[in-house]
């Protein structure tokens, strides 16, 4: 074929063969003098400038005049190349890798204010009350609930005042329980609950208050119409408001920690209750009640103490009264067995007889407790710190010496003898010691004070069982405080 013509492409005279085990020498691309483009799926590092870079070979320094490998990572970035979007870089980062903590949550917002208090509802206004030593409720229940129920169908007090219940409390602490702790105080209990039942002698009553002892002597309650506490409350406590607590320790026979002997030494707080129940002070729309039993002056030096101890506190609080111008601005009318004649030419039906018992040594303690000269003259005392006036007596002057023996004028009458009724020590005998007191200014506020029992002795029914009869004491409408000054 050497006539014929050279094809297009003359590839090269055939070599010998290649050795596939022996690494090619390395030699210049004999087409182009340029260093080829870097493979741009390598990782490349710095080459030398006189050699043309490998694009297969991975370099530690990228070739300044290499363009950068988008997809490459680089521990260094080159300033000439533009930042990969996609390689990670171990240069720390702009912000920081943990948020910042959230701001503080705002305080929550206070509490709505409590609700106010509802109103409390008005005090009762009673239209009469009335005051009675019942001489022991138990018996009373037993053996005379036709005549108490007979008096009450009859006054229909607002509130019954009763004193010497003699019911007992199983603590000092609950004067208002009663017990149960031994089967005669579960009977007593039964009885006094079941007399409120619907149809029983005290039915149309609640008992307000309970005053008590823990053993079966003294004690106070105070019973108010139900109807009288419809929508109203009645407003009592067991001791009198700012006056002095008794001795911490009171002596023996004292009558409580409240109403002890003055003395020196460290005393306790004004207790709850008087410890006997002697007192029961009830606050009304218009007055407060203060109910009492006064303890007997008994025939000895320490109960003659103990009822100085009383009457100085009493007279204490009542003087208070008067100076400040009522217990929070209500007249105080002060009432009970206060174990005291007044006027004992007046108020005893054997004057001579009552003053010539009982003789002793000490000098104006003589005679019945009651009418001794050292108690009138106490009561004396009282009646002019506190401006007081024996309401019954300003409402019902003394008709003279002559008054009948089974009039009803006394309210302890004494009782029949064993073998005939002339042999009992008192019998058609009588004294008029449960009184109401009020202040003089106050007066017209009462519109009568009345001596429901009558006979010779307590076997009448007036005195329903009791050695002391009701007394029952009529309010005024309308008249006001100061109308009996304004005279």
């Amino acid at each position: 074929m050497s006539g014929s013509k050279r094809p297009f492409f003359q590839p090269p005279a055939p070599g010998p063969p290649a050795n596939p085990y022996k690494k090619a020498a390395k030699r210049p691309d004999p087409v182009s003098p340029a260093p080829k483009a870097a493979n741009p799926l390598a990782a490349f590092a710095l080459g030398s400038p006189s050699r043309p870079s490998n694009p297969y070979a991975a370099s530690s320094k990228p070739s300044p005049a290499a363009p950068a490998n988008p997809y490459a990572a680089s521990s260094k970035a080159s300033p000439a190349a533009p930042a990969n979007p996609y390689a990670s870089s171990s240069s720390p980062p702009s912000q920081p890798l943990i948020s910042p903590s959230p701001p503080p949550r705002p305080p929550p917002p206070p509490p709505a204010p409590a609700p106010a208090p509802a109103p409390a509802a008005p005090l009762i206004s009673p239209s009469s009350f009335m005051f009675w030593n019942c001489n022991a409720i138990r018996p009373r229940l037993e053996y005379n609930t036709p005549e108490m129920s007979a008096f009450i169908a009859r006054y229909s007090p607002s509130v019954l005042f009763l004193s010497e219940v003699r019911l007992t409390s199983p603590s000092a602490t609950l004067p208002g329980v009663l017990s149960t702790g031994d089967k005669k105080a579960a009977d007593e209990k039964r009885l006094w609950e079941n007399a409120f039942a619907p149809g029983r002698v005290f039915g149309d009553y609640k008992c307000a208050g309970l005053s008590l002892a823990t053993k079966r002597y003294a004690g106070t309650a105070v019973l108010v119409r139900r109807d009288a506490l419809a929508s109203r409350r009645a407003g009592v406590s067991y001791s009198l408001p700012g006056a002095a607590p008794g001795d911490a320790k009171p002596e023996k026979g004292s009558i409580s920690s409240f109403f002890g002997k003055p003395s020196s030494a460290p005393r306790k707080a004004p207790a709850r209750h008087d410890p006997e129940g002697r007192l029961i002070l009830l606050e009304c729309d218009t007055c407060h009640i203060l109910h009492v039993y006064c303890p007997n002056n008994g025939k000895n030096a320490e109960s003659f103490a103990r009822r100085r101890a009383w009457e100085e506190r009493i007279s204490g609080f009542l003087s208070k009264v008067r100076a400040d111008g009522g217990l929070g601005g209500k007249p105080v009318f002060y009432c009970g067995d206060l174990n005291v004649t007044p006027v004992p030419d007046e108020d005893l039906s054997h004057p001579a007889f009552f003053k010539k018992q009982f003789p002793v040594p000490q000098a104006g303690y003589s005679g019945q407790p009651g009418c001794t000269p050292k108690e009138v003259e106490m009561f004396n005392e009282l009646l002019d710190r506190g401006d007081l006036v024996d309401a019954y007596r300003e409402l019902t002057p003394f008709p003279g010496s002559h008054i009948a023996l089974d009039a009803p004028v006394f309210t302890w009458r004494g009782t029949k003898g064993r073998d005939t009724p002339e042999s009992g020590r008192y019998y058609r005998k009588g004294m008029r010691i449960d009184l109401l007191l009020v202040e003089r200014r106050h007066l017209g506020m009462i519109e009568s004070v009345e001596i429901t029992g009558a006979g010779v002795d307590n076997s009448d029914p007036s005195f329903a069982g009791s050695d002391h009869c009701p007394v029952h004491v009529s309010l005024a409408r309308g008249g006001g405080a100061g109308e009996e000054g304004d005279q």
